[in-house]
């Protein structure tokens, strides 16, 4: 039996759930959207995923009537009601929220009117992966590319490729750098180093996503009294990092062990890492 999927105000079958040849996401990348973890039917951090999600339609100018129900954490909300009947209910599951402008003819100038695609799915996470990766740490890679910025739109190309090239060298994720070899973020997640005894981060300037995980976890840093420096890095930073980690929503804090096949500090998950993912563990 095929799940189900929220397709502009109807629950339909995943399977046969379509949208015009002429929508503006699949011509042009024009649109954004927002992926959570829901454990045991809770969204996790529900009003900061819709904020973001919102403050990005906001920028856009992408607008829809269905945009007040989206919003809607309560058992009536279309999220609620999609986990519930994907019997999702007693497991951890991702929720993938994506909105497009619309459908018009294909053209670059928007016509005035358009009402947006939304599109809610979800699916059961793998969660004892996650788990083996947050125990053990994971590899990486440098990629000379851009993510998102601070809207996480369609735009996703140099990401995908980024992650194309970390399964090719066989490693889990794509540290990104910019041709000067400076950090930004990874291919889907935000990266932290701990090194003379300060958590590190590259700053929200534009050209990093204001990742929620992150937001989150600057703030739990700061009632674990580690003392935090958001600037500028360089690959040399990370590769010379005491520690150093990842994250995102639905992996929540993950170590990053090796770069580039050497190893960051013992190549271990280290002590303030696993403080973290404690910390964060307890304040969900």
């Amino acid at each position: 039996m095929s799940d189900k999927a929220y397709l502009n105000g109807r629950f339909v079958d995943s399977e046969k759930a379509t949208v015009s040849i002429f929508d503006r996401g699949l011509n042009y990348g024009d649109g954004l959207f927002e992926t959570m973890k829901a454990s045991y039917g809770k969204v996790l951090f529900f009003e900061e995923h819709i904020e973001r999600l919102f403050r990005s339609t906001e920028r856009l100018a992408i607008e829809s009537p269905l945009f007040k129900e989206l919003g809607r954490i309560d058992d009536k909300g279309p999220i609620a009601k999609l986990i519930k009947k994907n019997g999702l209910t007693g497991k951890e599951a991702y929720v993938k929220i994506l909105v497009t402008r619309g459908t018009s003819r294909p053209e670059h100038g928007v016509p005035l009117g358009l009402e947006a695609t939304v599109i809610i799915t979800t699916g059961e996470l793998k969660s004892t992966a996650i788990a083996s990766r947050m125990k053990r740490g994971v590899s990486g890679i440098f990629f000379e590319g851009h993510g998102p910025g601070g809207n996480k739109s369609l735009n996703f190309l140099s990401c995908v490729l980024a992650r194309k090239e970390a399964q090719r060298r066989r490693v889990y994720e794509a540290i990104l750098t910019t041709p000067g070899g400076e950090l930004l973020e990874g291919s889907s997640s935000n990266i932290f180093i701990y090194k003379k005894g300060e958590l590190r981060t590259p700053p929200l300037d534009g050209a990093i996503l204001p990742g929620v995980t992150r937001a989150t976890l600057l703030g739990i840093a700061r009632n674990e009294s580690i003392d935090i420096r958001e600037e500028a890095l360089k690959k040399s930073d990370l590769s010379g990092a005491k520690e150093a980690f990842i994250t995102n929503s639905l992996i929540d804090i993950v170590p990053l062990v090796r770069i580039d096949a050497n190893p960051i500090g013992t190549g271990r998950p280290g002590r303030v890492t696993r403080l973290l993912q404690k910390a964060y563990r307890n304040a969900l």
